[in-house]
């Protein structure tokens, strides 16, 4: 599809002049483009394409001029588990103001008597405090509507008793229509992220210097795949380290230096001081996406004051059992739906399990044995489940 060209000039605003920029003509830069560059100047692939006889190209990436939204899905298959979500999202002080939340969607009466036993649950958290969940979430319904064929059947609540404002979506495993509803995961890893941050920059603007530059450094400390990594990750060219010399000539050395002394911190970078040297682990981008996934796992490396290689995160898609002593309990965060439990595996050594349920009858300080099973849901399919044993 191709947009117009004074469309984006119009959505950047102070970054007009910075993105179309004229290209150079045989060494001269020139005011008007030549060529077939004059015309059919359009948007694609995350950059502004002209031709080669002239015309404007992007010079910086659009991607990150765009609002950021921070988006989690998960996928319940038990009604039980679904209603008691509903409940919690409209529990008394998370909304606006210390008041109680108030529930808004496409057809609110009678959903929990529709409910069946599958349902999505989304997070929806623009970084920009200025953009209107209310709008945010009804226009991203419609979208994602459009694209997927589905009348949703969803109800939605805000929360604002965190630092960042966010949205609760509770959508149907049965649409209006009675069909079965279901998102691929490419929808939901990457196109719903974009059409959020799509929305969010067309409610307020692409985001400005001071916003980006606040960015960059939130992302030094960031337990997640920051822009500042993918740089990273092109320095380093397919290797598996960097030398201090080539990351002192990179664009933004002093950030990359700082995120690398943070990647140190979490045992993700090794600095060999001999050859000066930033050597990183094989899966440091994987391990990146855990911290992100399992927002608590770091907080318990703190909590534990033990070296990163004597901890580590237990694999959910494995069955069978795991066995230690609780040392730690962490319940679901307003921003993620995680439970988890930290077991002591042997002297010294630590596993962080994530759970499907909260820890409320794990013993605190007692030796465990938690099993992971398959259970057979009688309407049809599958889903894990564990079952958790005192072992004395």
């Amino acid at each position: 599809m191709r947009f117009h060209f004074n469309f984006f000039k119009d959505l950047l605003g102070e970054y007009a002049d910075e993105v179309f920029r004229p290209k150079m003509h045989r060494g001269i830069e020139t005011d008007v483009p030549k060529g077939r560059g004059k015309k059919n100047r359009f948007y694609k692939g995350g950059s502004f394409h002209g031709f080669s006889g002239g015309g404007y190209k992007a010079n910086i990436d659009y991607n990150q001029i765009r609002q950021f939204c921070i988006v989690k899905c998960s996928r319940r298959s038990e009604k039980i588990l679904n209603k008691k979500h509903l409940a919690y999202i409209q529990k008394e002080g998370k909304g606006l103001n210390g008041v109680n939340p108030e529930l808004y969607g496409a057809d609110l009466d009678g959903y929990e008597n529709r409910m069946k036993n599958v349902s999505y649950r989304w997070i929806i958290s623009p970084d920009n405090p200025n953009v209107d969940l209310n709008i945010l979430i009804t226009e991203l319904i419609r979208r994602v509507e459009f694209h997927t064929g589905f009348k949703l059947d969803w109800v939605a609540t805000n929360h604002y008793n965190t630092a960042h404002p966010h949205a609760h979506i509770l959508i149907n495993g049965r649409d209006l229509k009675r069909n079965k509803v279901n998102f691929s995961q490419t929808f939901l890893k990457r196109t719903l992220r974009e059409t959020c941050r799509d929305i969010c920059t067309e409610m307020v603007g692409v985001r400005t210097m001071e916003e980006r530059k606040e960015s960059f450094q939130k992302q030094i400390n960031g337990n997640y795949y920051t822009h500042l990594d993918k740089r990273l990750n092109i320095i380093l060219s397919g290797t598996d380290r960097i030398t201090f010399a080539r990351l002192c000539n990179a664009d933004g050395c002093t950030l990359l230096n700082n995120r690398l002394a943070y990647l140190q911190e979490v045992g993700l970078v090794k600095h060999d001081k001999t050859t000066n040297l930033y050597i990183f682990k094989n899966d440091w981008k994987e391990q990146l996406k855990k911290y992100s996934q399992y927002n608590t796992y770091l907080q318990g490396l703190q909590f534990l004051k033990v070296h990163p290689s004597q901890y580590a995160i237990h694999d959910i898609e494995k069955l069978g059992a795991v066995t230690g002593k609780v040392v730690k309990k962490y319940y679901m965060q307003e921003n993620s739906n995680n439970h988890a439990i930290i077991l002591e595996t042997k002297p010294g050594y630590f596993l962080y399990v994530p759970l499907f349920e909260a820890p409320y009858k794990i013993p605190l300080g007692k030796n465990i044995k938690i099993e992971f099973q398959r259970l057979v849901i009688p309407n049809g399919g599958s889903r894990k489940t564990m079952n958790i044993k005192n072992i004395y």
